[in-house]
Protein backbone atom coordinates (compact mmCIF):
# COMPACT_ATOMS: atom_id res chain seq x y z
CA UNK A 1 0.00 0.00 0.00
CA UNK A 2 2.83 2.50 1.31
CA UNK A 3 4.12 2.19 -2.85
CA UNK A 4 1.41 3.73 -4.20
CA UNK A 5 2.23 7.18 -1.89
CA UNK A 6 -0.30 8.92 -4.77
CA UNK A 7 -3.49 7.59 -4.16
CA UNK A 8 -3.08 7.87 -0.25
CA UNK A 9 -2.07 11.22 0.18
CA UNK A 10 -3.39 14.03 2.57
CA UNK A 11 -5.70 15.50 -0.36
CA UNK A 12 -8.19 17.62 -0.01
CA UNK A 13 -10.77 15.65 -0.86
CA UNK A 14 -9.64 13.15 2.29
CA UNK A 15 -9.74 15.73 3.78
CA UNK A 16 -13.80 16.53 3.59
CA UNK A 17 -14.85 13.13 3.49
CA UNK A 18 -12.66 13.31 7.52
CA UNK A 19 -15.11 15.64 7.71
CA UNK A 20 -18.16 14.14 6.87
CA UNK A 21 -17.21 11.31 9.42
CA UNK A 22 -16.88 14.04 11.97
CA UNK A 23 -20.79 14.85 10.89
CA UNK A 24 -22.38 11.70 10.91
CA UNK A 25 -20.91 11.02 14.53
CA UNK A 26 -18.48 7.90 13.47
CA UNK A 27 -15.01 7.30 13.03
CA UNK A 28 -13.13 10.71 13.12
CA UNK A 29 -13.01 12.73 16.16
CA UNK A 30 -11.69 16.07 14.63
CA UNK A 31 -9.15 16.93 11.83
CA UNK A 32 -6.28 19.21 10.62
CA UNK A 33 -7.41 20.89 7.23
CA UNK A 34 -5.61 23.93 8.59
CA UNK A 35 -2.14 21.79 8.51
CA UNK A 36 -2.65 18.37 6.85
CA UNK A 37 -3.12 20.03 2.96
CA UNK A 38 -0.02 22.98 3.84
CA UNK A 39 1.38 19.28 5.27
CA UNK A 40 1.28 17.49 1.95
CA UNK A 41 2.93 19.90 -0.01
CA UNK A 42 5.86 20.46 1.66
CA UNK A 43 6.46 16.64 1.98
CA UNK A 44 5.72 16.47 -2.15
CA UNK A 45 7.92 19.20 -2.29
CA UNK A 46 10.98 17.81 -0.41
CA UNK A 47 10.70 14.47 -2.29
CA UNK A 48 11.05 16.25 -5.56
CA UNK A 49 13.83 18.39 -4.52
CA UNK A 50 16.02 16.63 -2.13
CA UNK A 51 14.51 12.84 -2.35
CA UNK A 52 12.58 10.70 0.01
CA UNK A 53 12.96 10.59 3.73
CA UNK A 54 11.77 6.41 3.70
CA UNK A 55 9.26 4.69 3.37
CA UNK A 56 6.25 6.70 5.50
CA UNK A 57 7.46 10.24 3.32
CA UNK A 58 4.02 11.78 2.97
CA UNK A 59 1.79 9.15 4.24
CA UNK A 60 -1.40 9.97 5.81
CA UNK A 61 -1.91 9.24 9.64
CA UNK A 62 -4.62 9.06 11.38
CA UNK A 63 -3.96 9.23 15.64
CA UNK A 64 -6.36 7.97 18.16
CA UNK A 65 -7.48 10.91 20.47
CA UNK A 66 -6.02 9.66 23.95
CA UNK A 67 -2.09 10.60 22.14
CA UNK A 68 -0.92 13.85 22.38
CA UNK A 69 0.10 16.10 18.87
CA UNK A 70 2.07 19.19 19.37
CA UNK A 71 -1.08 20.85 16.95
CA UNK A 72 -5.02 22.39 17.02
CA UNK A 73 -5.67 18.72 17.38
CA UNK A 74 -7.45 17.83 21.05
CA UNK A 75 -6.08 14.74 23.14
CA UNK A 76 -9.18 14.42 25.23
CA UNK A 77 -9.53 10.47 25.14
CA UNK A 78 -13.09 11.16 24.17
CA UNK A 79 -14.01 12.76 26.96
CA UNK A 80 -15.55 16.69 27.75
CA UNK A 81 -13.90 16.41 30.82
CA UNK A 82 -10.13 17.07 29.04
CA UNK A 83 -11.52 19.09 26.04
CA UNK A 84 -9.22 21.99 25.55
CA UNK A 85 -6.15 20.38 27.67
CA UNK A 86 -2.95 19.79 26.33
CA UNK A 87 0.49 18.54 27.98
CA UNK A 88 3.45 20.48 27.59
CA UNK A 89 5.20 17.53 25.13
CA UNK A 90 3.95 15.68 22.08
CA UNK A 91 4.49 12.27 22.51
CA UNK A 92 7.63 11.01 21.26
CA UNK A 93 6.59 8.43 19.34
CA UNK A 94 4.36 10.91 17.50
CA UNK A 95 7.23 13.21 16.83
CA UNK A 96 9.27 9.81 15.25
CA UNK A 97 6.64 9.31 12.92
CA UNK A 98 6.72 13.17 11.79
CA UNK A 99 10.61 12.93 11.78
CA UNK A 100 10.00 10.27 9.19
CA UNK A 101 7.74 12.33 6.80
CA UNK A 102 4.49 11.52 8.00
CA UNK A 103 1.20 13.70 7.54
CA UNK A 104 -1.08 13.83 10.84
CA UNK A 105 -4.68 13.76 9.55
CA UNK A 106 -6.91 13.90 12.23
CA UNK A 107 -7.88 12.62 16.07
CA UNK A 108 -9.74 9.23 15.84
CA UNK A 109 -12.76 8.55 18.09
CA UNK A 110 -12.57 5.82 20.52
CA UNK A 111 -14.77 4.41 23.65
CA UNK A 112 -14.14 6.95 26.57
CA UNK A 113 -11.29 6.99 28.15
CA UNK A 114 -10.02 3.90 26.51
CA UNK A 115 -13.22 1.88 28.02
CA UNK A 116 -12.13 2.53 31.61
CA UNK A 117 -15.60 5.01 32.44
CA UNK A 118 -18.76 2.49 32.40
CA UNK A 119 -19.98 -1.47 32.92
CA UNK A 120 -22.97 -0.84 30.59
CA UNK A 121 -21.67 1.52 27.69
CA UNK A 122 -21.42 0.42 24.54
CA UNK A 123 -17.71 -0.07 22.94
CA UNK A 124 -17.13 2.75 20.41
CA UNK A 125 -18.62 5.44 22.53
CA UNK A 126 -17.74 8.58 24.00
CA UNK A 127 -19.39 11.84 24.63
CA UNK A 128 -17.10 13.83 21.78
CA UNK A 129 -17.08 11.58 19.09
CA UNK A 130 -20.56 9.83 19.32
CA UNK A 131 -20.87 5.93 18.77
CA UNK A 132 -18.44 4.83 15.56
CA UNK A 133 -20.30 1.85 13.94
CA UNK A 134 -18.50 -1.03 12.26
CA UNK A 135 -17.70 -1.07 8.86
CA UNK A 136 -19.37 -3.54 7.16
CA UNK A 137 -22.68 -3.56 8.39
CA UNK A 138 -25.28 -1.14 9.41
CA UNK A 139 -25.71 -0.35 12.92
CA UNK A 140 -23.12 -3.10 13.52
CA UNK A 141 -20.26 -3.12 16.75
CA UNK A 142 -16.94 -1.33 15.94
CA UNK A 143 -15.35 -3.18 19.24
CA UNK A 144 -12.96 -0.80 21.20
CA UNK A 145 -11.38 0.91 22.34
CA UNK A 146 -9.50 1.62 19.28
CA UNK A 147 -13.25 1.71 17.33
CA UNK A 148 -12.27 4.51 15.05
CA UNK A 149 -8.62 3.76 14.25
CA UNK A 150 -9.76 0.43 12.96
CA UNK A 151 -12.74 1.67 10.67
CA UNK A 152 -10.68 4.30 9.54
CA UNK A 153 -8.15 2.12 8.52
CA UNK A 154 -10.45 -0.20 6.99
CA UNK A 155 -12.23 2.44 5.20
CA UNK A 156 -9.17 3.61 3.68
CA UNK A 157 -9.52 7.36 4.99
CA UNK A 158 -5.25 6.75 5.89
CA UNK A 159 -2.77 4.21 5.04
CA UNK A 160 -2.21 3.75 8.91
CA UNK A 161 -4.09 4.44 12.69
CA UNK A 162 -2.70 4.61 15.52
CA UNK A 163 -4.29 3.08 18.54
CA UNK A 164 -3.39 2.18 21.88
CA UNK A 165 -4.18 -0.91 23.96
CA UNK A 166 -3.63 -1.96 27.23
CA UNK A 167 -5.97 -5.03 27.09
CA UNK A 168 -7.93 -6.19 23.86
CA UNK A 169 -7.80 -2.09 22.57
CA UNK A 170 -6.52 -2.65 19.16
CA UNK A 171 -6.52 -6.71 18.81
CA UNK A 172 -10.57 -6.45 19.42
CA UNK A 173 -11.55 -3.54 16.87
CA UNK A 174 -9.18 -5.13 14.46
CA UNK A 175 -10.59 -8.15 14.50
CA UNK A 176 -14.74 -7.04 13.89
CA UNK A 177 -13.31 -4.53 11.07
CA UNK A 178 -11.10 -7.14 9.18
CA UNK A 179 -7.62 -5.05 9.12
CA UNK A 180 -4.32 -5.79 10.96
CA UNK A 181 -4.15 -4.74 14.39
CA UNK A 182 -0.68 -4.82 15.94
CA UNK A 183 0.05 -4.20 19.58
CA UNK A 184 4.12 -3.79 20.13
CA UNK A 185 5.82 -5.80 23.08
CA UNK A 186 5.56 -3.26 25.60
CA UNK A 187 9.23 -1.07 26.01
CA UNK A 188 9.97 -1.37 22.20
CA UNK A 189 7.48 1.67 21.63
CA UNK A 190 7.57 4.72 23.86
CA UNK A 191 3.99 5.35 25.45
CA UNK A 192 4.72 8.83 26.79
CA UNK A 193 2.29 11.59 25.93
CA UNK A 194 -0.66 8.77 25.74
CA UNK A 195 -3.35 9.58 28.32
CA UNK A 196 -2.81 6.30 30.51
CA UNK A 197 -5.12 3.50 31.73
CA UNK A 198 -2.27 1.40 33.63
CA UNK A 199 1.87 2.49 32.40
CA UNK A 200 2.71 0.08 33.21
CA UNK A 201 0.75 -2.20 30.75
CA UNK A 202 -0.43 0.29 27.91
CA UNK A 203 1.16 0.32 24.48
CA UNK A 204 0.63 2.27 20.99
CA UNK A 205 0.11 0.22 17.98
CA UNK A 206 -1.09 0.08 14.46
CA UNK A 207 -4.34 0.03 12.90
CA UNK A 208 -3.58 -1.19 9.06
CA UNK A 209 -4.61 -2.72 6.07
CA UNK A 210 -1.76 -5.48 5.68
CA UNK A 211 0.97 -6.62 8.10
CA UNK A 212 3.65 -5.13 6.16
CA UNK A 213 2.28 -2.07 6.67
CA UNK A 214 2.60 -2.74 10.07
CA UNK A 215 6.37 -3.36 9.76
CA UNK A 216 6.99 -0.12 8.32
CA UNK A 217 5.34 1.73 11.25
CA UNK A 218 6.64 -0.16 13.76
CA UNK A 219 10.60 0.41 11.75
CA UNK A 220 9.50 3.91 12.29
CA UNK A 221 8.05 3.86 16.03
CA UNK A 222 10.10 1.38 17.92
CA UNK A 223 13.37 3.23 19.57
CA UNK A 224 14.09 4.51 23.23
CA UNK A 225 12.12 7.37 24.81
CA UNK A 226 13.84 9.48 26.95
CA UNK A 227 10.15 10.36 28.47
CA UNK A 228 9.39 6.40 28.65
CA UNK A 229 12.06 4.38 31.09
CA UNK A 230 10.43 1.03 29.85
CA UNK A 231 12.14 1.60 26.40
CA UNK A 232 15.30 1.73 28.31
CA UNK A 233 16.34 -1.62 27.84
CA UNK A 234 15.40 -2.29 24.52
CA UNK A 235 17.89 -5.22 23.89
CA UNK A 236 18.95 -3.99 19.81
CA UNK A 237 20.20 -1.17 18.28
CA UNK A 238 19.93 0.06 15.70
CA UNK A 239 16.47 -0.62 14.93
CA UNK A 240 15.81 -3.70 12.59
CA UNK A 241 14.34 -3.21 9.30
CA UNK A 242 11.11 -4.78 9.73
CA UNK A 243 10.13 -5.30 6.64
CA UNK A 244 12.98 -7.69 6.12
CA UNK A 245 10.84 -10.46 7.68
CA UNK A 246 7.75 -9.58 5.81
CA UNK A 247 9.06 -12.21 2.89
CA UNK A 248 7.98 -15.24 1.76
CA UNK A 249 6.13 -18.49 3.43
CA UNK A 250 8.44 -20.64 4.41
CA UNK A 251 7.71 -21.63 8.19
CA UNK A 252 9.96 -24.68 8.57
CA UNK A 253 11.87 -24.55 12.01
CA UNK A 254 8.69 -22.56 13.58
CA UNK A 255 7.14 -24.20 15.98
CA UNK A 256 3.13 -22.98 16.58
CA UNK A 257 0.94 -23.56 19.46
CA UNK A 258 -2.86 -23.78 19.96
CA UNK A 259 -4.39 -23.53 23.55
CA UNK A 260 -7.06 -24.55 23.10
CA UNK A 261 -8.21 -24.58 26.46
CA UNK A 262 -8.39 -20.81 26.14
CA UNK A 263 -11.17 -20.48 24.12
CA UNK A 264 -14.42 -22.82 23.68
CA UNK A 265 -16.99 -23.73 20.87
CA UNK A 266 -19.64 -21.58 23.14
CA UNK A 267 -17.68 -18.78 22.61
CA UNK A 268 -16.22 -19.24 19.39
CA UNK A 269 -19.23 -19.06 16.41
CA UNK A 270 -18.80 -21.85 14.00
CA UNK A 271 -17.62 -19.56 11.05
CA UNK A 272 -14.99 -18.15 13.04
CA UNK A 273 -13.80 -21.48 13.96
CA UNK A 274 -14.15 -23.09 10.25
CA UNK A 275 -12.03 -19.50 9.35
CA UNK A 276 -9.64 -20.71 12.65
CA UNK A 277 -8.95 -24.30 11.33
CA UNK A 278 -8.33 -23.50 7.80
CA UNK A 279 -5.72 -21.02 8.89
CA UNK A 280 -4.00 -23.70 10.66
CA UNK A 281 -3.99 -26.14 7.59
CA UNK A 282 -2.81 -23.18 5.94
CA UNK A 283 0.21 -22.47 8.35
CA UNK A 284 0.75 -26.13 8.61
CA UNK A 285 1.23 -26.39 4.58
CA UNK A 286 3.98 -23.33 4.81
CA UNK A 287 5.76 -25.91 6.78
CA UNK A 288 4.99 -24.40 10.09
CA UNK A 289 5.10 -27.25 13.07
CA UNK A 290 1.66 -26.98 14.54
CA UNK A 291 1.32 -28.20 18.38
CA UNK A 292 -2.15 -29.02 19.39
CA UNK A 293 -3.72 -28.28 22.38
CA UNK A 294 -0.32 -26.06 23.89
CA UNK A 295 -2.52 -25.89 26.92
CA UNK A 296 -2.49 -22.98 29.25
CA UNK A 297 -1.85 -24.51 32.92
CA UNK A 298 -3.88 -22.10 34.70
CA UNK A 299 -6.61 -20.80 32.84
CA UNK A 300 -9.26 -22.85 35.14
CA UNK A 301 -7.98 -20.57 37.96
CA UNK A 302 -8.38 -17.72 35.90
CA UNK A 303 -11.91 -18.08 34.49
CA UNK A 304 -12.66 -17.99 38.41
CA UNK A 305 -12.18 -14.19 38.44
CA UNK A 306 -14.80 -11.76 38.31
CA UNK A 307 -14.32 -8.45 35.71
CA UNK A 308 -13.58 -6.40 39.01
CA UNK A 309 -11.47 -8.69 40.86
CA UNK A 310 -9.44 -8.93 37.23
CA UNK A 311 -9.92 -4.85 37.46
CA UNK A 312 -8.45 -4.08 40.44
CA UNK A 313 -4.40 -4.06 39.29
CA UNK A 314 -5.21 -1.51 36.29
CA UNK A 315 -8.03 0.40 38.84
CA UNK A 316 -5.29 1.24 41.36
CA UNK A 317 -2.55 2.11 38.33
CA UNK A 318 -5.08 4.38 36.56
CA UNK A 319 -5.81 6.03 39.91
CA UNK A 320 -2.09 7.02 39.79
CA UNK A 321 -1.05 7.06 36.75
CA UNK A 322 -3.95 9.47 35.30
CA UNK A 323 -2.65 11.94 38.47
CA UNK A 324 0.73 11.76 36.57
CA UNK A 325 -0.87 12.62 33.68
CA UNK A 326 -2.59 15.80 34.93
CA UNK A 327 0.23 17.20 36.32
CA UNK A 328 2.17 17.11 33.12
CA UNK A 329 -0.40 19.54 31.47
CA UNK A 330 0.27 23.15 30.74
CA UNK A 331 -3.77 24.24 30.00
CA UNK A 332 -6.32 22.44 32.09
CA UNK A 333 -9.52 24.40 31.15
CA UNK A 334 -11.29 22.35 34.08
CA UNK A 335 -9.11 22.05 36.38
CA UNK A 336 -8.80 18.30 36.62
CA UNK A 337 -6.01 16.69 39.06
CA UNK A 338 -7.67 13.14 40.40
CA UNK A 339 -9.98 10.79 39.73
CA UNK A 340 -12.47 12.02 41.74
CA UNK A 341 -12.25 15.33 39.94
CA UNK A 342 -13.15 13.37 36.66
CA UNK A 343 -15.76 11.61 38.10
CA UNK A 344 -17.31 15.06 39.44
CA UNK A 345 -17.43 16.27 36.05
CA UNK A 346 -18.78 13.40 34.38
CA UNK A 347 -21.71 13.35 37.00
CA UNK A 348 -22.34 17.01 36.61
CA UNK A 349 -21.97 18.00 32.83
CA UNK A 350 -24.69 17.24 30.51
CA UNK A 351 -22.42 16.49 27.76
CA UNK A 352 -21.06 13.65 29.27
CA UNK A 353 -24.56 11.89 29.10
CA UNK A 354 -24.37 10.52 32.59
CA UNK A 355 -28.08 10.27 32.57
CA UNK A 356 -27.67 7.64 30.30
CA UNK A 357 -23.90 5.97 30.54
CA UNK A 358 -22.48 4.69 33.66
CA UNK A 359 -19.40 5.24 35.66
CA UNK A 360 -19.43 1.72 37.02
CA UNK A 361 -15.38 1.38 36.06
CA UNK A 362 -14.49 4.88 37.48
CA UNK A 363 -16.51 3.60 40.98
CA UNK A 364 -13.91 1.04 40.68
CA UNK A 365 -11.26 3.00 41.71
CA UNK A 366 -12.95 4.46 44.81
CA UNK A 367 -13.19 0.71 46.69
CA UNK A 368 -11.15 -0.28 49.95
CA UNK A 369 -7.92 -1.14 48.84
CA UNK A 370 -7.51 0.36 45.39
CA UNK A 371 -4.31 1.67 45.87
CA UNK A 372 -1.07 0.97 44.51
CA UNK A 373 0.64 0.99 47.37
CA UNK A 374 -1.79 -1.79 49.21
CA UNK A 375 -1.46 -4.98 49.93
CA UNK A 376 -4.27 -6.17 48.09
CA UNK A 377 -2.46 -4.51 45.08
CA UNK A 378 0.48 -5.82 45.51
CA UNK A 379 -1.26 -9.63 46.05
CA UNK A 380 -2.76 -9.02 42.29
CA UNK A 381 0.27 -7.84 40.79
CA UNK A 382 2.18 -10.98 41.31
CA UNK A 383 -1.49 -12.70 40.59
CA UNK A 384 -1.21 -11.50 37.51
CA UNK A 385 2.38 -11.69 36.39
CA UNK A 386 1.40 -16.01 37.88
CA UNK A 387 -1.31 -15.97 35.05
CA UNK A 388 0.54 -14.06 31.99
CA UNK A 389 3.66 -16.13 33.13
CA UNK A 390 4.39 -19.61 34.02
CA UNK A 391 0.10 -20.09 34.73
CA UNK A 392 -0.29 -18.99 31.04
CA UNK A 393 1.75 -17.35 28.00
CA UNK A 394 4.63 -18.15 29.12
CA UNK A 395 4.20 -21.14 30.71
CA UNK A 396 2.94 -22.90 27.41
CA UNK A 397 6.01 -21.81 25.33
CA UNK A 398 8.10 -23.37 27.29
CA UNK A 399 6.67 -26.14 28.72
CA UNK A 400 5.65 -27.03 24.53
CA UNK A 401 8.86 -25.05 23.12
CA UNK A 402 6.74 -22.52 21.05
CA UNK A 403 7.62 -19.77 18.93
CA UNK A 404 4.16 -18.45 18.43
CA UNK A 405 0.87 -18.70 20.36
CA UNK A 406 -2.42 -18.35 18.24
CA UNK A 407 -6.00 -18.32 18.87
CA UNK A 408 -9.47 -17.50 16.94
CA UNK A 409 -9.13 -13.49 17.21
CA UNK A 410 -9.68 -12.03 20.26
CA UNK A 411 -12.49 -14.65 21.34
CA UNK A 412 -11.48 -16.53 24.95
CA UNK A 413 -9.20 -15.65 27.43
CA UNK A 414 -5.90 -15.72 26.06
CA UNK A 415 -5.66 -12.16 25.66
CA UNK A 416 -6.89 -11.07 28.62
Amino acid sequence: MFSKREACRASPSITWALKSLIIQGLSVANTTPHSAVPSRKFHDDERKQSGGRGPLHGIPILVKDNVATKDRLDVSAGSFTLLGSKPATESSLVGRLRAAGVVVLGKTNLSEWANFRGLKIRAGWSPRGGQTMGTYYPNSISDGSSSGSAVAAALGLCAAALGTETMGSVVDPAQINNVVGFKPTRGLVGTDGAIPFSKRQDIIGTLTRSVKDAAYMLSNMAGRSELDPMTWQIPFEPIPNFTAYCKGTDLQGVTIGVPRNTFTSSNCSAPIMDSFESALTTLRSAGANVVDSADFPAVDEFKKLNQQIKGIVRSSEFKRDIVDYLATLETNPNDIHSVEDIINFTKTSPAEDYAEHDIGKFLWTQAEGIDVNSEKYSRMVKQEQYYGGEGGILGAMEKYKLDVLVTPSTLGVANE
